[in-house]
């Protein structure tokens, strides 16, 4: 082996031995939650009743699969938008990428009660598009988007 491979190699490792605080502490802030609410799921007794329930009631298998279909949407989603965009970041050159950086992390630095209420207006019964669409002529009532699952996955 090469001595300037396993320097590259050396120097890799150093990296990735920075970030292992990092991983472990968001490891244990993430599957602490998960294990506590786990061993919830047995109360009061340690049995697979809770389970069993949950399994069995309509409302709660409703609720679960409306869940995955809507995560299932917007990963699809974002695997749609998102992979052009990075496709696009990693062929321009490091100045536009910069810009282009802003422009997808600017909607981030606000607060998500502004963001809220700026999609409440967008897709609100008396929004911008039930505006445009009733003032093009495509609908003659406005539509209901709020509270849908059209509202979520946007």
């Amino acid at each position: 082996m090469r001595l300037s491979n396993l320097l590259v190699r050396n120097e890799n490792m150093g990296k990735m031995l920075l970030l292992l605080p990092a991983m472990a502490y968001l490891s244990v802030i993430f599957f602490y939650p998960l294990a506590k609410f786990f061993l919830l799921s047995f109360k009061p007794y340690f049995t697979l009743a809770n389970y069993y329930h949950f399994f069995k009631t309509s409302v709660y298998m409703e609720v679960l699969f409306r869940t995955l279909l809507i995560s299932l949407e917007v990963t699809l989603f974002c695997f749609i938008l998102g992979y052009p965009v990075a496709w696009l970041l990693a062929r321009v050159s490091p100045g536009k990428r910069n810009i282009f950086l802003i422009f997808i992390l600017l909607p981030y630095w606000t607060s998500i009660l502004v963001r809220s209420f700026c999609w409440m207006i967008v897709l609100g019964s008396k929004g911008l598009v039930n505006n445009l669409l009733i003032t093009t002529g495509l609908i003659s009532d406005p539509l209901k988007m709020m509270y849908t699952n059209f509202a979520v996955v946007v």
